[in-house]
């Protein structure tokens, strides 16, 4: 059965795992015959392309190719996913068409390489977690698992006994990623009307004369550091997005104006690319970046020898770990990697298995393996608890002060703990002296720093996950967290964050838009790693 979609995997950070359960799939579970993986798609989509004849799995490494490869041979590739035949052609032969029956897989450090419109069920996008990158002794473990000699015939009967009877390949999640990807493959006019309109009530409706709406957009080029096209051009990609153009009177002289009808808009950019982030109404706590679909071998198991007899089903990410007084939610364990690690110990407890043997069958542990979702729901935002936390926020605290007596308060009614910019750059300020650096150096936000700002915040989400993990592990969290991160950089980023909120008119005295981030910073604080 030929699957006819792609699987893309993304770590933006490195160490995170990714490339060792799919060498072990590849090399061990299928074997060269089965399995082939390169960084050039020449070898796979060029004119001679018999390394992939009777491949049952095609990895592509995207980190050494351009995106020119990829863009140049995006139509090929589409068509080698889905159809049912491939032409194979050696140098100095003729080309064979020979049934296909292989699956596809990209490994990515960056955004997906594959073009991906709106419906393609092509393609499927999954980030792989963070939760385990330099966590030294879980990998050797892991290795130690793999390595094994039955470990191969355990995973391949697991999957040859697997019921896929109902498994549809085109019924694929819609991944925050993709969505992601997909927004970011958008023409930039189209981009532009999101941002431009994302903070508007949910019913607006505004007319702007064209030539200041073209200046905008060319504003937001500058910003966003986009290649800006003819206003022509610009107002080609509108009407399509639901914006009409039309000549009115003001003030006594007729002009030509957009209408940007919001609900209209947003219908439109939903028939094509979904429900976004941007046009959430009411806001909506921000999912992981999968929503469910962490890959399970990635899920971390307690970092010490599991008892032999280990009972599966009892295996629920509610376990805890007892710290003294003090018990954590240890992180979940799939089934089927729980499995491999009671069978491996117990196959180690008594005699040794040959790595000849051919006849190898699964444990009864493992054939009755039950497959549950037991991944912890996000937690809810209970507003009503909000009278029980402390009025000070750990990132910005309250200050009502002002920086002179003769100095009039706000007219405008800021929310609880906002700071003006010369409070939080003071702070800033004080944080540099108090740790022994230049506070002048400290607090200048460079273009350096505002390209990064995204990838700073994802770091943070990491390294409060690192924290956590270290605690359950008695671990150092300095030996397991970013090395490229510092108190700095943190707090550049949330500085970045409340600016850029500010710069849309929306005073905030905290800079997260979801709970991911609010639990990471609030972890940072907790632990020392900001103010």
């Amino acid at each position: 059965m030929k699957p006819r979609s792609i699987l893309v995997l993304k770590s933006t950070l490195q160490q995170c795992g990714k490339n060792i359960i799919v060498d072990f799939i590849g090399d061990k579970v299928l074997g060269p015959n089965l399995y082939y993986a390169t960084s050039d798609l020449g070898k796979i989509l060029g004119k001679f392309n018999s390394l992939i004849q009777g491949k049952k799995l095609v990895v592509m490494n995207e980190t050494s190719m351009s995106s020119g490869e990829w863009h140049r041979f995006n139509g090929h590739l589409k068509s080698l996913i889905t159809d049912g035949k491939v032409s194979i052609e050696r140098k100095g032969l003729d080309p064979m068409d020979l049934k296909d029956y292989s699956a596809f897989m990209v490994t990515s450090n960056q955004d997906a390489p594959l073009k991906i419109d709106a419906g393609d069920a092509r393609i499927v996008c999954f980030d792989v977690s963070a939760r385990c990158r330099g966590n030294i002794p879980y990998f050797k473990r892991l290795a130690k698992i793999l390595e094994h000699p039955d470990a191969p015939g355990v995973v391949m009967t697991y999957l040859l006994n697997h019921d896929i009877s109902d498994w549809d390949p085109q019924d694929m999640p819609i991944t925050k990623m993709k969505t992601d990807t997909i927004i970011k493959q958008l023409p930039n006019p189209t981009r532009f009307i999101i941002q431009h309109i994302n903070s508007w009530p949910k019913n607006q409706i505004e007319k702007t004369i064209s030539g200041n709406l073209y200046q905008d957009y060319l504003i937001w080029c500058g910003v966003e550091g986009e290649n800006r096209i003819s206003n022509n051009k610009f107002g080609g990609f509108l009407p399509p997005i639901g914006i009409e153009k039309k000549q009115v009177r003001i003030n006594g002289k007729r002009e030509w104006v957009y209408i940007l009808d919001r609900s209209k808009i947003v219908a439109k950019i939903r028939e094509s690319v979904g429900d976004i982030e941007e046009f959430s109404d009411p806001p909506q706590t921000e999912t992981s970046t999968n929503a469910s679909t962490e890959i399970p071998i990635f899920d971390i198991p307690e970092v010490k020898t599991p008892e032999p007899k280990k009972n599966i089903a009892e295996t629920s990410s509610t376990d805890h770990i007892k710290k003294g007084k003090d018990s954590s939610p240890a992180p979940s364990i799939t089934n089927m990697t729980q499995a491999l690690f009671d069978y491996i110990d117990q196959a180690e407890s008594s005699v040794a298995s040959s790595s000849k043997s051919t006849n190898i069958s699964l444990p009864p542990e493992i054939e009755h393996v039950e497959v549950i979702d037991n991944k912890p729901k996000s937690p809810e935002i209970i507003e009503e608890s909000a009278k029980n936390e402390p009025k000070i926020s750990p990132v910005l605290p309250v200050s009502n002060e002002f920086k002179s007596n003769n100095e009039a308060p706000p007219q405008q009614a800021y929310p609880l703990g906002y700071q003006t910019k010369e409070q939080r750059e003071k702070r800033l300020r004080e944080t540099a002296i108090k740790y022994g650096e230049d506070p002048d150096k400290f607090m200048t936000i460079t273009e350096k720093d505002k390209d990064l700002a995204l990838i700073f915040k994802d770091k943070m989400i990491s390294d409060a996950e690192m924290i956590q993990f270290a605690k359950d592990t008695d671990d150092d969290p300095d030996t397991l967290m970013d090395k490229d991160m510092d108190r700095r950089a943190r707090l550049i980023c949330i500085e970045i964050k409340i600016r850029k909120h500010e710069d849309n008119g929306e005073f905030r005295a905290t800079p997260y838009d979801d709970e991911e981030w609010k639990k990471s910073i609030m972890i940072l604080q907790e632990n020392g790693y900001l103010w």
